[in-house]
């Protein structure tokens, strides 16, 4: 290093600009290959000083080539692919510009599908894909950076985003089976958004003959869900009927609910809680609302046989519970406490349970499960 620090300071005196930026880009190179100080401010800098005086080139062209390396290395990909552009500006027929931009594709796969970009803000890397989204492979993995840009942008509650990179998806890219799933993530963010009708467009435009059972259950929950939150009870309700499950029985009863359906929705409140009666777990928070709703449908029905038993079944549990009053006064006679009665039912109502449906689905479907937890469906 200190010969070719000698020979630089000759090669100076003689002031000859282009063996200078050779011998200074070997130096760059040098140093880059042994590690170290690779990555220095200094570098960098140098660098960054020599692509801007020396230009029209091979040389400008290698000193943008190192200078993107060492951004990427420092996971400053923004300035990595400005770089990246500025080569494809000055000669975009160059073999080393040719080459740099496999390694810039590279690079942008790897930031998306190898996981690196959870290491910057979901804004910065949305914000990297739109600037830079040329760079984008074409086919399936495309595809898949885009799908999975969109469940970065949901984890985040990015939903305007998710929605938009899912939309382009559903309508220019895919196809079939694939299609559909990513129909349903986006009317899932749809409902999220409280956009029930487009939810129900998109779900519509996306129908498939044939698909596979778990895809088919999901849509068929969006789309029931959906029709219920828009007034359309029966044909919510004859979509569930080819259905079966917990999911099923709860979106059903929700649907009765809202359509003031009293005696069949405390019907299917009831059976959707199963034996948790029996259980030795305490009642959760959903199951007590369950119990609260199922119990309020009766009352409002006037069915006195069906209102004693879910008092009989569930006052032990109800009893140890933060609800334990609220079971009381809608389990007891209307008319001793028709004050108390109407209060608490306005209560219950007011409970927005389209949140804690979204909520359940997008740790069930809309971000990768963590178990082997499937649901079939009869379709």
């Amino acid at each position: 290093k200190d010969d070719a620090l000698r020979g630089f300071e000759k090669v100076i005196a003689n002031g000859d600009r282009r063996q200078i930026a050779l011998i200074v880009g070997k130096i760059f190179i040098t140093k880059f290959k042994t590690g170290g100080d690779a990555v220095s401010d200094e570098i960098i800098e140098d660098l960054e000083r020599l692509a801007i005086s020396w230009r029209g080139d091979e040389i400008e062209l290698g000193a943008l080539r190192l200078l993107a390396q060492l951004y990427i290395g420092r996971s400053d990909y923004y300035r990595g692919f400005e770089v990246m552009k500025s080569a494809t500006v000055a000669n975009s027929a160059s073999p080393t510009t040719r080459i740099l931009q496999d390694e810039m594709n590279l690079a942008f796969e790897e930031l998306f599908l190898g996981g690196r970009a959870k290491e910057i803000p979901a804004v910065d890397a949305l914000a990297l894909y739109y600037d830079f989204r040329e760079l984008t492979p074409i086919g399936r993995k495309g595809d898949q950076i885009i799908r999975t840009l969109a469940d970065r942008m949901v984890e985040v509650d990015l939903l305007q985003q998710a929605g938009d990179l899912l939309r382009h998806q559903v309508d220019n890219r895919l196809n079939g089976a694939e299609r559909a799933q990513v129909a349903a993530k986006l009317a899932w963010v749809y409902l999220m958004n409280r956009k029930p009708a487009e939810a129900i467009i998109v779900l519509s435009r996306t129908r498939q003959a044939v698909l596979p059972r778990e895809v088919a259950y999901q849509r068929l929950l969006l789309e029931a869900r959906a029709l219920a939150e828009t007034g359309r009870l029966e044909l919510a309700l004859d979509l569930l009927s080819s259905a079966e499950g917990p999911e099923v029985d709860q979106v059903r009863a929700e649907a009765l609910w809202n359509g003031e359906r009293w005696q069949d929705a405390g019907e299917a409140f009831e059976s959707g809680l199963d034996t948790a009666w029996d259980s030795t777990a305490p009642l959760n928070a959903g199951q007590r609302t369950q119990v609260l709703r199922s119990a309020i449908a009766y009352a409002l029905s006037e069915d006195a046989l069906s209102l004693q038993r879910i008092r009989t079944k569930y006052l032990e549990k109800m009893a140890e519970s933060p609800d334990a009053k609220a079971f009381d006064v809608v389990t007891l006679p209307v008319p001793e406490n028709i004050g108390a009665f109407s209060d608490l039912v306005a209560r219950v109502a007011a409970v927005d349970t389209l949140d804690a449906f979204l909520e359940e689905y997008k740790n069930r479907y809309v971000l990768p499960p963590k178990g082997p937890d499937k649901v079939a469906a009869n379709t």
